[in-house]
């Protein structure tokens, strides 16, 4: 049979496979000897549009397996295809009905097939996660710290104080391997001496907009600043002109931008006179000034990468 669109609904254990136009729904399992079903049923339509939601890391083993084989796929954002589906009207919802939707939403949009992963990189988000994990377990300790030494805990104190320990080791040794990780990698290295080489963003902001980021340097001004959710979205209806809000965007690029530029404030020159000049002369309120340094950081990092780009290719 000829497919033109071909919808993934990744679960742990399953992948739920529709193909349109014939509607037809195949179950196989999410291990190695799926995966060789699954290209067997895709068989002669190499060219057919395959799509699948993106689920955090079930669905990257069958990505990187449809990408060697010549089947790149669409890795689509599940609030998107979960709108679109009640845009139809599909309130129910199973994993047989996903598929169909996700296929329903591949063939209604014009989808750029995501490029496959980079392993090296794969690797650096992976440290740089559990590095945030650790971060944050750490500081939970330092909180039970706080609670117990008030109530004269020894006995609790020394355990936290242990497991802080045990935190700031693991960190070290994180921190050691990313570093590692950077020198063996012209092109990661670089763009972190990039970044941290403006005033206000440190290593963890880096870290956030390298991994979370990875399309500075490639996007529009105006791109770029949707992607990350700082840009404000417009709220007219005929006559009515609404106030304008951000909306959407990655979270964690918006927290990495915020302290950059709370830093910035105090430390950067430029940064610290756009803020000034919108909360005393303008009069804008925290957040909308904020909100203006962090989208004018944000464009400055990209405009800075673009460059770095066209250097590197004329080079």
């Amino acid at each position: 049979m000829n497919y033109t669109t071909i919808g993934i609904d990744v679960s742990k254990n399953k992948l739920d496979v529709c193909f349109l136009p014939h509607n037809k729904v195949v179950s196989v399992p999410n291990d190695k000897s799926g995966h060789k079903q699954l290209l067997k049923l895709i068989g002669k339509n190499k060219s057919a549009i395959i799509c699948m939601e993106s689920t955090g890391c079930y669905h990257q083993t069958v990505s990187d397996f449809l990408a060697k084989a010549g089947c790149p796929a669409h890795i689509a954002n599940p609030k998107h295809v979960r709108d679109y589906a009640k845009s139809c009207g599909k309130l129910a919802k199973t994993d047989k009905i996903d598929a169909h939707m996700i296929a329903r939403f591949a063939a209604a949009r014009d989808l750029r097939v995501s490029a496959g992963r980079d392993l090296v990189f794969a690797k650096f988000r992976s440290l740089v996660e559990r590095r945030r994990q650790l971060i944050k377990m750490r500081s939970i300790e330092k909180t039970h710290y706080e609670k117990f030494v008030t109530i004269h805990e020894a006995g609790v104190c020394e355990s936290i104080n242990e497991a802080i320990a045990f935190y700031n080791d693991q960190l070290d040794l994180l921190d050691k391997q990313i570093s590692d990780l950077l020198i063996g990698r012209v092109e990661l290295r670089s763009v972190y001496d990039l970044l941290t080489s403006v005033c206000g963003v440190g290593v963890a902001t880096a870290y956030d907009l390298m991994c979370d980021m990875p399309e500075l340097g490639d996007l529009s001004p105006r791109e770029v600043a949707a992607l990350a959710g700082v840009a404000p979205m417009n709220c007219d209806s005929g006559a009515m002109r609404g106030q304008r809000h951000i909306r959407g965007g990655r979270f964690r690029v918006r927290g990495a931008l915020y302290m950059a530029c709370i830093s910035g404030i105090r430390h950067n020159p430029v940064i610290s006179a756009y803020y000034h000049r919108l909360r005393v002369e303008s009069r804008k309120p925290f957040k909308v000034a904020i909100v203006a340094c962090m989208r004018k950081l944000l464009l400055h990092l990209n405009s800075l990468c673009a460059k770095q780009k066209i250097l590197s290719l004329g080079a």
